[in-house]
């Protein structure tokens, strides 16, 4: 009987040992998965911030009816013209109509200045301007919107932040300098968002 008790003694021993072993095994193995998962955001957050900041001179126009004999650079220079800011052709790189996702939808217009700063100020006054397509000779009263371009992955979260904000009451979702903040009072605090784990920290009041 008392060999059987040694026996077990032991055994249970060297079980409770090898458990021991494999706690601190999984533990060191955790470690390294979160330490992994802390890498890839890294890493995310670095792509996606190069991305956007190869948007850093553009806007983005939504609201423009489409029409097949358009001059996009006359159209620009016009609007500069409403929000009192002097352009020409040469202070545009690029100007062009991009692709939406529903086919049956008028073409955003992205517009790439040569300049940092002349887009900054175009933007600050085009956003104060309150423009519609009436003051462009459109005809309609429909508005013109003038955005900063954000790369798609921006847009998805920046759709997500919009959505939590309606249903959780938040106050602010705005964009500035490429970036997505947050804030759900006059006096709070701002977020920055970067992920939907971020979006999913606008919760609202208990």
């Amino acid at each position: 009987m008392n060999t059987f008790i040694t026996f077990a003694n032991k055994h249970y021993e060297e079980i409770k040992a090898e458990n021991q072993v494999l706690k601190a095994s999984n533990a060191k193995l955790e470690e390294q998965c979160a330490e992994l998962a802390r890498q890839v955001k890294d890493h995310e957050a670095r792509i996606l911030q190069a991305e956007q900041y190869s948007r850093s001179t553009n806007v983005e126009i939504k609201g423009i009816p489409d029409n097949a004999s358009e001059d996009l650079t006359d159209l620009l220079i016009r609007i500069g013209e409403k929000v009192e800011v002097s352009l020409a052709a040469a202070d545009f790189e690029a100007i062009h109509r991009v692709p939406t996702a529903k086919k049956d939808t008028q073409q955003n217009i992205v517009v790439q200045f040569a300049r940092r700063q002349q887009r900054d100020n175009f933007l600050q006054k085009a956003r104060a301007a309150r423009l519609k397509c009436s003051d462009l000779g459109l005809g309609s009263e429909e508005p013109v919107f003038v955005n900063e371009h954000l790369c798609p992955e921006l847009k998805r979260l920046l759709g997500q932040a919009t959505a939590r904000k309606r249903e959780t009451g938040w106050k602010y979702v705005w964009v500035q300098n490429g970036k997505i903040y947050a804030r759900k009072m006059d006096n709070g605090p701002r977020i920055r968002i970067l992920s939907s784990e971020d979006v999913a920290k606008m919760r609202s009041s208990p």
